[in-house]
C-alpha cells in the first residue's frame, strides 16, 4: 500500500506538468499557474516517501521546471506585448492600437452596475483581426467564449472606423446566447477639433478614463434612425495608423468615411442638427448601414442619451455566413 502511495505521489507532479508543457499555449495563465502549483506539491509529497532518492530528486526538478518554465514562457510573451504601438504580423497581441469612438454619455467601470460584473472583451482592430485574450479568433470561437461565460457582459473594444456591420456580427453572437446589449468602449473627449464638431463632443486633451457605452441589441418597436453610409472614396485599407510598416497586409478599397442621418422625412449630415429633432421625439431603433464607421452609430447613441431618452436598439444584420465565422479577419470590401 505505502508503495502505490509513493508511485501516486511521483504520478501527481509528473501528469499535471507535462500536460502544462503540452498544452502550454492554448491554457488560460491561471491554469498554468494551478498544473505547475499542482506538480510542485506532488514533489513535496514525493520528497517524504521511501523512494529512490534519484526517483525523488527528479521529479521536484520536473515539477519545479514545470511551475516556473511553463508560467516564465507565458510572462515573456505577455511582457512582449507593447501597448499604444504597432505590431509585426497577425501574432498575439492584446493590447493593439486603436483609436475608440466618442462619447460623452458613457458610464464608468467603478460604479454599478458594472463595478461588480465579469466581462468578456473582445477587440476589433482597424484591420479586422478578432482579439481575445492575447490571441486572434475567429467568430465560430467567439461564439463558443459567449456560450462558456453567459453570465458575463460583453465588452467590445472597436476602432473606430471598422464599419457597423463588424460591430453587428458581434451583436449577433451576443444575442444568441441571450445578451440583451453589449457594451461598447469609448473615450470621453475627441481627439481634434474637427473630429470633436463632426460628432458634437467636447474637445479636450485631457485624460480621461474609458467608459462602458451600453447599446441593447435586442429587437424594439418604434421608428428607426436611419444612418446612410457616405463619403465614399478610394483608399488603403487598413488605414496606417503609424508611420512604420506594421506588417499588415493592404489593398485599395471602396470605403465609406462619412454617415447621412435620416429621421421623421428628414436627411441631415449635422449630427447637431439630429439632436435638435430627436430631443422631443426619439428613435427606438438604429438601422445603419453595413459601411457606415461605428464612430457614427455611437454617436447618434450618444445624442439620445443626452437628450434623456433611453438608448436605441441596435438592427443586427443577418447573421454570418459559415464561412465568414471561420474567418479570423474580417474582410472589407465587406462579404455579405
Amino acid at each position: 500500500m505505502s508503495k502505490a502511495i509513493s508511485y501516486a505521489t511521483i504520478a501527481l507532479a509528473v501528469a499535471p506538468g507535462i500536460a502544462a508543457w503540452v498544452i502550454r499555449t492554448s491554457l488560460d495563465f491561471e491554469w498554468l499557474v494551478f498544473l505547475g502549483t499542482l506538480a510542485l506539491l506532488g514533489a513535496i509529497l514525493a520528497l517524504g516517501r521511501p523512494l529512490p532518492r534519484g526517483i525523488r530528486l527528479g521529479a521536484a526538478a520536473f515539477a519545479a521546471l514545470a511551475l516556473l518554465g511553463t508560467t516564465g514562457l507565458r510572462m515573456r510573451a505577455m511582457a512582449a506585448i507593447r501597448p499604444f504601438s504597432a505590431y509585426t504580423g497577425f501574432n498575439q497581441k492584446d493590447l493593439t492600437e486603436l483609436t475608440l469612438p466618442v462619447a460623452s454619455e458613457g458610464e464608468s467601470f467603478y460604479d454599478a452596475p458594472h463595478s461588480d460584473r465579469s466581462r468578456v472583451i473582445l477587440t476589433i482592430d482597424i484591420a479586422g483581426a478578432i482579439v481575445w485574450k492575447q490571441r486572434t479568433v475567429c467568430l465560430a470561437e467567439v461564439g463558443e467564449f459567449l456560450e462558456r461565460y453567459r453570465d458575463c457582459d460583453v465588452l467590445l473594444r472597436l476602432d473606430q472606423d471598422v464599419p457597423f456591420l463588424f460591430l453587428g456580427w458581434l451583436g449577433v453572437l451576443a444575442a444568441e446566447q441571450g445578451h440583451a446589449k453589449v457594451l461598447i468602449l469609448v473615450e470621453r473627449f475627441a481627439r481634434s477639433q474637427g473630429e470633436a464638431r463632426d460628432l458634437d463632443a467636447d474637445y479636450s486633451r485631457e485624460y480621461w478614463p474609458a467608459l462602458a457605452l451600453p447599446a441593447p441589441i435586442t429587437g424594439a418597436d418604434g421608428p428607426a434612425l436611419r444612418i446612410l453610409a457616405t463619403g465614399y472614396r478610394d483608399m488603403m485599407w487598413p488605414p496606417m495608423r503609424s508611420s512604420w510598416d506594421d506588417g499588415v497586409p493592404r489593398h485599395t478599397a471602396h470605403v465609406a468615411t462619412r454617415a447621412r442621418y435620416v429621421w421623421d422625412g428628414r436627411e441631415t449630415d449635422d449630427l447637431r442638427e439630429l439632436a435638435g429633432w430627436i430631443r422631443s421625439s426619439p428613435p427606438a431603433r438604429i438601422e445603419a448601414d453595413p459601411e457606415v464607421p461605428v464612430k457614427y452609430v455611437v454617436a447618434a447613441e450618444n445624442e439620445i442619451r443626452k437628450a434623456g431618452h433611453p438608448p436605441a436598439a441596435l438592427v443586427l444584420p443577418p447573421p454570418p455566413h459559415r464561412n465568414l465565422r471561420e474567418a479570423r479577419f474580417l474582410p472589407y470590401p465587406l462579404a455579405r
